[in-house]
This record gives C-alpha cells, sequence and structure tokens, in this order.
C-alpha cells in the first residue's frame, strides 16, 4: 500500500511533495526524505488549528497540509521513499517545541521556538536511522 492509498491519509515526502487523500494533485514542499542522515528525527504533529506540520530534528520543514478535521480519525504519515535503513516509533512522547527554519545567511535573527500545543494534541516523531 502506498501512502496515496491510504484512507484519509495525509502526507508528506515524495522527493518534496505533500499528498492529502482529498486532493489529486501533489503540493510541492522544500523538503526533501533524500536528505536525512543517520539518527535524524523525523515526526508530524498536528496542530489545534488542524495543520500537519512536518519536523525535522524539531525544526519546522513544512505546514502546507491545512484544514485537517479536529473530530475525525485521520492519517498522517511521513514517505520516506526507500532513504531510510530503519525507523523507530516512539509512540506516548508529549509534543515537541518546534523549532522555526533558521534565518538566511547574513541575517542576525535568531531562530524562534514555539511551545508545543496543548496535551493530547499531535503526534510523537519517530527517528529515522
Amino acid at each position: 500500500v502506498t501512502s496515496e492509498e491510504v484512507p484519509k491519509g495525509y502526507c508528506y515526502g515524495f522527493d518534496g511533495f505533500a499528498h492529502r487523500w482529498d486532493v489529486e494533485e501533489e503540493s510541492p514542499i522544500t523538503w526533501s526524505p533524500a536528505h536525512l542522515e543517520v539518527g535524524d528525527t523525523v515526526g508530524v504533529l498536528v496542530t489545534p488549528d488542524g495543520v500537519l506540520q512536518l519536523l525535522v530534528n524539531g525544526y519546522l520543514e513544512a505546514q502546507t497540509l491545512k484544514g485537517l478535521p479536529q473530530d475525525a480519525i485521520f492519517f498522517p504519515t511521513v514517505e520516506l521513499m526507500g532513504n531510510t535503513v530503519a525507523v523507530s516509533m516512539r509512540p506516548g512522547l508529549p509534543p515537541p517545541k518546534v523549532i522555526m527554519p533558521p534565518p538566511p545567511p547574513g541575517s542576525d535573527a535568531a531562530p524562534q521556538v514555539q511551545p508545543p500545543p496543548a496535551a493530547g494534541v499531535g503526534s510523537a516523531p519517530a527517528p529515522a536511522s
């Protein structure tokens, strides 16, 4: 089964794309699983306002999938496209703090950190190794 075949599925990956079950076309994103390295932590987090965030090592890499239902069952995933040897699931972890992407080179601004959403919202990251 591919992620496109998952009923009510929302997915990041595909060498730089996001997919949602109710839209035929994929949306481009700047992140690709081809950039993962051993020990990287990859996770998805659903915010209270229904945005699926993709986190890599705590950094926000994508948040293109929006309007996720708060009162329904759905299946967020990350497609790693053969770029991993092993994956460890870590269910039950509290939502992480989200670090915004670093500022462009030459900027004096420091990366910003968002607090985690309210308890019980979101899913735990799974390390890719």
